[in-house]
């Protein structure tokens, strides 16, 4: 009987846990030693990259330094820079003497009624008009310069360009004429009978005209 019980009876199965054995627990998988071949180039790849990081700061650097050399240098200002702003900001020499009138169309007659000689060119080209503020400043040297200080309203008028017998040059309008400047005309190359554009005050009498320009036929 006994051997036909242990015939039909399972084989015992080793993997499943019998009273009389000892429990053991699993162990974490221990780390594999490295290897003593391992290639050298692996362990000096961090090393190189860091050497390459550490060459683009440095050139970087390099380039901010010489971006911030360029902005500071243009926006500083050049010496003629420099000497304008001087000139602009410098009070006038204590030996200047300023006078202010008005311009009669040759010449300026100041508040106390002396007259002063406007240069024929100036006058010419900035197209002074019989009534227009100056200011003159004299040096201490006798150094002349006008600056123009108030325009007063102007009209314009196409005229003919005339030459009386005494040489001089007058723009005539219907019946009025008024006289002209040497200069201007020398400047424009008018010839007389030409059309010619004139600037006269709007609301004054005057002796004289302001030649703007050529008019063409």
């Amino acid at each position: 009987m006994s051997s036909s019980t242990d015939k039909n009876q399972d084989p015992v199965n080793n993997d499943v846990w019998q009273p009389d054995q000892a429990i053991v627990f699993n162990q974490p998988d221990q780390p594999q030693p490295t290897s003593s071949h391992q290639s050298p180039v692996k362990d000096s790849q961090p090393l190189d990259q860091s050497g390459a990081l550490q060459n683009i700061a440095s050139r970087l650097e390099l380039l901010a330094q010489e971006l911030r050399s360029i902005i500071q240098t243009t926006s500083q200002p050049s010496l003629a820079d420099h000497q304008v702003i001087d000139s602009l900001t410098q009070p006038i020499d204590d030996g200047d003497k300023i006078i202010e009138g008005y311009f009669d169309g040759e010449q300026m007659i100041a508040t106390t009624g002396q007259a002063y000689a406007v240069p024929a060119n100036y006058a010419s080209k900035s197209k002074l008009v019989a009534g227009d503020s100056l200011k003159l400043t004299i040096g201490p040297r006798g150094h002349f310069l006008y600056k123009q200080v108030s325009p007063v309203e102007r009209r314009r008028l196409v005229a003919s360009l005339e030459q009386a017998p005494d040489g001089n040059y007058y723009a005539v309008y219907e019946h009025q004429r008024w006289r002209l400047l040497k200069a201007s005309v020398s400047y424009f190359r008018a010839q007389p009978g030409d059309r010619i554009a004139i600037l006269i005050p709007q609301d004054l009498p005057a002796n004289f005209a302001a030649l703007e320009n050529l008019v063409a036929e």
